[in-house]
This record gives structure tokens, C-alpha cells and sequence, in this order.
């Protein structure tokens, strides 16, 4: 009788998601990088990042959220999966390892699956993590309320349009209020504000709504800090709101037409890292005034920094150092410069590690004829695509 042995040659490479955190413990900086179905743990050096766990998870991460509970010196991490099953976790120092701290199911009886894929938001106030998973509901997951029973409470809230592009919290509100862009019948884009009352369970009109923006807005990124509002990438333009009256400022650089923003970073509450899927990394600048009362952003400019891996996330580390994931090609570990160095370019590579997806094509050889192949792939995507050679022993 025969038998097969099977084995993973070669675990997932491609970086999906990625968040910075003091996960370990208080004064660690980790970086937690989801692939797959596998959980990263790296430690920050100062020769780099060090591994320090490999946790699998049952499920392909699609959400991941770093956030500190109350009484706690340490960061924990919610995931959420593909099939809708969520959890919290953190990590014990004592054990050396990672523990659950709660769990549950955010399986939807009722709603239609959005076609934009699942979208995930945390308060900047940790207090509440809001999720996107069907047309018309946002589910609300208190964070107060999460380790004290099992499985952890979620409740679901009404929102008025069905079809939502991208959300976010708005910052320096004195009540949880989520940002959005949905589309209405008509293919019209618009940008609206609602607060969401803890006690009625239910989206009361928020503080402002912008109508008909730009028809291919797709992304809310939110200003931090004092300057609160926040800024909305689209197709042509790059523009900044922070109120119903207030003059809207935009920028609308030649090259933005030509590829599409993947993913951001906040630096600060005036600069934000944006890469585009050709893998050009770009610095928004926020450039504001202030006068007796407020302050206001009066001028958006976008810098070209250079050419790194296609990016898929984007996590700020800490002194500079800026950690590019990627799930077309290599990621990487970039430094950001003052001034440009010998090729032009305002970022510096300090480490690379290998991804091999996505894989369009693939041969198994057997190169040094005793008779253990070798899988060579038709990797990458774009200027990160190579072709790889996978080795893999048995035992």
C-alpha cells in the first residue's frame, strides 16, 4: 500500500497586513505581519527585526487591529478571518507566548456580503472597533466590554447607504463618529459623517457631509491630532476635508492618474506615507495656519520619494525606519532621508525578505539529477517580477 507524505515546501510569503505595537512588552516595538494564515512576531533592533514567533491561525487574517485596554501596559491584537470569526490575543511574557483573550463568531445571517471586501476601524480612543462585513450594517464590537464575557459582545447598526467605499473615525470628536464614502444609485460619490450613539445602539447625522466628490474617491485617510478631518484619495485628486464650509485644499499630481494609491501610514498629523501599486512611495504634506482659535490646513503637497516594492501595507517603526509589505514581490525595510542619495531617491533599503508570490506560473526540475526536484516560479507582479528556485528537504 502506498502512501503519501504530505508537507508545506514552502510557507506563505506574501504580506497582507501589517501593524506596529508595543506587543511584547511596554517599551518593545514589534511589528506584527499577517501572511496567510500565519502571524508574524518580529522584535525592533538596532540591527533590524528579530522573529519572535510564528503563530498559525485558522483562517485567512483579513482585519488586523492593534489597540491598549484599559490597565494594561501592553498592546493586544484583534484578528478577523474570512469566515467571520474573530478574536483578541496578547502575549505573555512569563509563558513566552501568545494567549487568547476572548473570541466569537461574527457569522451574518441576514445581509448581503459587500463587494468591496471586509473593512475594519478602531476609535483613536481604543474604546470601540467597527466592522464592515455586510451591505447596510456596521458591526460594533465595545472594547470595555470585551474580556468580561464570553464570547464577546458585538451588536449590529443600521447605516443609512448600502453601498460604502471606505470608512474611518474621525478624530477630536467628543463622541465615536465614523467618516464615510458610499456611492448612491446614480454611480455619485459622497462623503458623510455619522455619530454613533453607544446607548440607543443606533447613527445619529454627524457633524458635516460633503456631496458629489470626486466620482472615483476611494479612500479615507484620517488626519490625527489637532488637526482632526480628513483627507480623500480619488483617481485625479488628493483633497483634504475638515467641514461642511471649510475651503476644500487638493492636489492633483500628473502621476497619480497613471497607477492607483494601495495603502498609507500616518507619520504625524501632517505627514502621510502613499504608495501606489507600481510600488512609488510618496510623503503627503499637510501645510497648515493658525490663528487665535484654530488651527486649519490651507495647503496639501505630494512629494515623490522614490521606488520601493509594490506595497500592500505600510507600517512606521520607529527613528525613520518604515517596514513595506508587499504580496507581489520582496518586502522591505526602508529608511526615510532628509536628502536624496547618489540614485535620486529620498529612501534607503536596509533589508529585504523574500516573496515569491503572486505565482503565475510554475515548473518542478530536478537540476542536480538525484532525483529531488526543484519548483522554479514565474514570481512577482510589475518591475518586483523574477523567477524563483524553492528547494525543500523532507524530515
Amino acid at each position: 500500500m502506498a502512501y503519501n507524505y504530505v508537507v508545506t515546501a514552502q510557507p506563505s510569503t506574501s504580506v497582507h497586513k501589517s501593524v506596529r505595537a508595543h506587543f511584547t512588552g511596554p517599551d518593545d516595538v514589534n511589528l506584527l505581519v499577517a501572511k496567510g494564515r500565519r502571524l508574524e512576531i518580529h522584535l525592533s533592533t538596532p540591527d533590524g527585526l528579530k522573529p519572535v514567533a510564528d503563530v498559525p491561525i485558522y483562517g485567512h487574517i483579513e482585519v488586523m487591529l492593534a489597540f491598549r485596554p484599559e490597565n494594561e501596559k501592553t498592546d493586544h491584537i484583534f484578528l478577523l478571518t474570512e469566515r467571520l470569526k474573530g478574536m483578541v490575543f496578547a502575549y505573555d511574557s512569563d509563558l513566552k507566548e501568545v494567549v487568547t483573550k476572548s473570541s466569537g463568531d461574527g457569522y451574518q445571517r441576514t445581509g448581503r456580503p459587500c463587494d468591496t471586501g471586509f473593512i475594519g476601524v478602531i476609535d483613536p480612543t481604543h474604546k470601540i472597533i467597527a466592522l464592515r462585513l455586510c451591505a447596510g450594517l456596521i458591526k460594533v464590537i465595545p472594547l470595555d466590554l470585551l474580556y468580561s464575557s464570553s464570547p464577546m459582545v458585538a451588536f449590529d447598526v443600521r447605516v443609512e447607504h448600502l453601498h460604502i467605499i471606505d470608512l474611518a473615525f474621525l478624530h477630536n470628536c467628543e463622541q465615536p463618529t465614523l467618516v464615510y464614502i458610499h456611492q448612491d444609485e446614480f454611480n455619485n460619490r459622497h462623503v458623510n459623517t455619522v455619530v454613533l450613539d453607544m446607548e440607543e445602539r443606533e447613527f445619529k447625522p454627524g457633524p458635516w457631509n460633503r456631496a458629489h466628490v470626486e466620482v472615483e474617491s476611494y479612500m479615507v485617510v484620517p488626519v490625527q491630532e489637532d488637526l482632526g478631518g480628513v483627507v480623500i484619495v480619488g483617481q485625479q485628486t488628493i483633497f483634504y476635508l475638515g467641514g461642511p464650509t471649510e475651503t476644500t485644499c487638493s492636489v492633483a499630481p500628473p502621476e497619480l492618474k497613471k497607477s492607483v494609491i494601495q495603502c498609507y501610514c500616518c507619520l504625524d498629523e501632517g505627514r502621510v506615507l502613499l504608495s501606489d501599486i507600481s510600488g512609488t512611495l510618496y510623503m503627503l504634506l499637510l501645510q497648515s495656519e493658525s490663528d487665535d482659535t484654530q488651527r486649519t490646513v490651507s495647503q496639501l503637497k505630494l512629494e515623490n520619494l522614490g521606488r520601493v516594492t509594490s506595497a500592500r501595507s505600510i507600517s512606521y517603526i520607529d527613528n525613520s525606519v518604515v517596514f513595506i509589505g508587499s504580496s507581489f514581490g520582496d518586502s522591505q525595510l526602508v529608511r526615510l532621508l532628509s536628502e536624496s542619495n547618489e540614485d535620486g531617491m529620498f529612501v534607503d533599503v536596509m533589508e529585504t525578505f523574500t516573496g515569491i508570490g503572486p505565482i503565475a506560473d510554475m515548473v518542478v526540475v530536478d537540476q542536480d539529477r538525484q532525483g529531488q526536484g526543484s519548483v522554479v516560479t514565474c514570481s512577482g507582479y510589475g518591475h518586483t517580477g523574477s523567477l524563483r528556485i524553492v528547494r525543500s528537504g523532507i524530515g
